[in-house]
């Protein structure tokens, strides 16, 4: 399987108010969020990405949890968006649309017990 991890080749970043994004976009359209040392951004399912001003850990805490879950510093992602999850030396998630998000070991534990719960119900 051939897998790419993110780059940092994004493509244009349009900037709104997240409220206001949210309002309007179905949750199940977003894959993920992601933050870098400054920004925070919605990626998508058509590809597009949205910068906003909120913080993953306030993002956190308002998103659903049976749907949403941290997944290392820098990533809160659709677990209905999952396509693989990879966890033989460096764990991963593989999304729909074939990005690849690193899981750090910290994390693991909890996305793969999440999976597991999602799998029996």
């Amino acid at each position: 399987m051939d897998v790419e991890l993110l780059t940092t080749d994004r493509p244009a970043v349009q900037e709104e108010s997240w409220v206001e994004m949210l309002s309007y976009k179905s949750l199940d359209t977003i894959y993920f969020f992601e933050s870098d040392e400054e920004d925070t951004f919605i990626v998508f399912a058509d590809g597009s990405r949205r910068r906003i001003n909120v913080r993953l850990d306030q993002l956190e805490r308002l998103l659903p949890t049976g749907s949403f879950l941290r997944c290392g510093w820098g990533f809160i992602v659709n677990l209905n968006r999952i396509k693989e999850f990879w966890s033989v030396d460096k764990s991963m998630v593989v999304m729909d649309n074939g990005e690849v998000i690193p899981v750090p070991k910290t994390y693991r534990y909890p996305l793969r017990e999440r999976m597991a719960r999602r799998l029996i119900a």
